[in-house]
C-alpha cells in the first residue's frame, strides 16, 4: 500500500498561505497567551520568544511558510507543558 501525501504539500501556495494565516497563527497565539499567563518559571520567557519568533516568520513571509513536523510536535509539547501549570 502507498503512503499518502500530507495535506500541506499537496496544497497550491494560496492554499498553504491561508492554512497558515487562518489556521496555524491564531493557533499560536493561543499557545502564546497560555504562556504568557502562566505562572513564572525559568523558561517562560524563552518558550513566549521563541513562539513569537515562530509567529513573525509566518506572517512576514513572502512565501507560504514551511512549518516543519518538529516545530509542531515542539508546539504541542509547549501546549501541554502550559496547560499542566495552569491547572
Amino acid at each position: 500500500m502507498k503512503k499518502g501525501k500530507r495535506l500541506v504539500d499537496v496544497l497550491s501556495e494560496v492554499e498553504k498561505k491561508t492554512f497558515i494565516t487562518e489556521t496555524v497563527i491564531p493557533k499560536l497565539h493561543k499557545l502564546m497567551n497560555m504562556i504568557r499567563s502562566a505562572e513564572q518559571c525559568d523558561v517562560r520567557e524563552k518558550d513566549y520568544n521563541t513562539v513569537g519568533e515562530m509567529v513573525r516568520d509566518m506572517e512576514r513571509s513572502k512565501i507560504p511558510y514551511n512549518v516543519s513536523p518538529s516545530d509542531l510536535k515542539w508546539c504541542n509539547t509547549l501546549y501541554n507543558k502550559y496547560r499542566q501549570l495552569d491547572k
